[in-house]
């Protein structure tokens, strides 16, 4: 019998990829994975919105694409998945969102394309890992991109196919250190990942094509990562779809209920139920916090803006036991607080080997809070409040709360309680009311139209 070859099995499993994303109906996507991809989507639409702070957006696609999609990653509350190692929706909401203001395309089409290409997207993340300083941003979830807008276009399954292989031999080399430094270049990576996507899909139209060998020499030998390409298609098969099996990875998604770096959120968990029980600042000695490796390199303290506060452990945790929360207004320019910085030279990170055999089912660590009176509280945390296992979660009411706290400044209460009923509900007139809301969110009002029109003229 013919060996088959690692690149083989590769191109096959892309294959069924194209295959189950082609073949997926409305009607075979079980209500409650529908309902998480409707919660994906609100929560995603109230981070952009947020993201923006009511600024206007590009008449131009790529453009409009790139700072919608910067926005959202900039609040630093954008859902994730701790199985694909990162952040599909990212990759494919904005892209999409910009999509539907330009097409008219059906809700069940949409909801779709979405999910298939969501699945994908986390398939690829959990299969390769990448070195701890490349963050992962714009990566192997371009091809989450790239089969969204395939579906959105109709294309046939050896289109799909080819714009995975190629979308995939196509990454960005994006790095930790851009978070450390406070670089806008950290929003980018997913705007530009899913312009490449389209790229890439507009490539396989035109001939282009890509091989199993070339995506194993761009990952394995070229970027140094650990890839397991042999479950790329796990629970995508077409008897899984048959007998109710499809493993759909967007029901272990997580939501973000604080700002910054999710590594950090479990142990945000710990001080605000210790804040809600009388726990303030002043009482504070010292924090101690032992954790996986990736999480204890969050240690920086001399920081230069927003955005490194949000991947700073010690920043994090400072401010919001000064500030009361630790959400996007919160942080904000907390760099200038003397209350903030003297604390958080007070909370130290380690790196404890024994979290990181927990991973990826449990991801946390332990936090010790040394109080000027001499006592301690010490708490071992292993989730994070959005997490889709976080016991006794109750994300629905968690969501809605977060799409209304970032929306506030931009629709009244009528219409934040009309934009989160029409998108969990879709149907075809909501969406329809749903689109139009989002569009005035993003096109600003009549006034701020009139005066960017006379800046114009002026």
């Amino acid at each position: 019998m013919k060996k088959i070859m690692p690149y083989q099995k590769l191109e096959e499993e892309i294959k069924n990829q194209a295959a189950f994303a082609c073949s997926l109906r409305y009607e075979d996507i079980p209500e409650k994975v529908r309902m998480r991809a409707r919660y994906v989507l609100l929560d995603s639409v109230g981070c952009i919105l947020k993201g923006l702070n009511g600024q206007t957006v590009s008449s131009s696609f790529d453009d409009a694409v790139m700072e919608t999609s910067a926005a959202m990653l900039s609040t630093e509350l954008y859902e994730g998945n701790r199985f694909a190692c990162g952040h599909p929706a990212c990759h494919i909401v904005p892209m999409m969102l910009e999509y539907l203001r330009r097409h008219d395309v059906s809700e069940r089409k949409v909801l779709t394309a979405f999910v298939a290409a969501y699945e994908i997207a986390a398939r690829w993340g959990s299969a390769v890992r990448f070195e701890r300083t490349i963050l992962g941003h714009g990566t192997v979830m371009t091809a989450g991109a790239a089969v969204a807008f395939s579906l959105l276009e109709n294309d046939d399954e050896s289109t799909v196919t080819q714009s995975i292989l190629l979308a995939n031999s196509l990454p960005m080399l994006s790095v930790w250190q851009t978070v450390y430094d406070g670089s806008r270049l950290h929003d980018a990576y997913p705007g530009l990942a899913a312009l490449n996507g389209i790229r890439a899909v507009k490539m396989a139209r035109q001939g282009y094509y890509s091989t199993g060998r070339i995506i194993l020499d761009v990952y394995e030998n070229k970027m140094r990562a650990t890839a397991c390409f042999d479950n790329l298609d796990k629970g995508l098969l077409s008897e899984d779809a048959g007998n109710g099996k499809t493993d759909y990875l967007l029901l272990k998604n997580y939501f973000k209920l604080f700002t910054g770096c999710r590594f950090i959120h479990p142990f945000a968990d710990v001080v605000q139920e210790e804040m809600e029980h009388g726990l303030t600042e002043d009482e504070i000695s010292s924090i101690e916090v032992y954790t996986y490796e990736k999480a204890a390199q969050l240690n920086e303290c001399n920081i230069p803006n927003d955005l490194s506060a949000k991947f700073s452990m010690s920043i994090s945790i400072a401010a919001q036991l000064v500030r009361g929360n630790l959400g996007v207004d919160e942080i904000h320019d907390c760099m200038l607080d003397p209350k903030i910085m003297d604390l958080s030279g007070r909370i130290k990170l380690f790196h404890d080997g024994h979290y990181d055999e927990c991973l990826p089912d449990l991801r946390g660590g332990r936090i010790r809070i040394i109080k000027k009176n001499g006592s301690e509280i010490v708490r071992e945390t292993l989730h994070a409040r959005g997490d889709f296992d976080y016991p006794g979660e109750t994300f629905e009411t968690d969501v809605k709360k977060k799409f209304s706290r970032n929306v506030v400044r931009y629709l009244n209460r009528s219409q934040t309680m009309i934009e989160e009923k029409n998108i969990l509900k879709m149907g075809e007139e909501e969406k329809k009311i749903a689109q139009e809301t989002f569009h005035f969110c993003l096109e600003g009002t009549a006034e701020r139209k009139k005066e960017k029109m006379c800046l114009k003229t002026g």
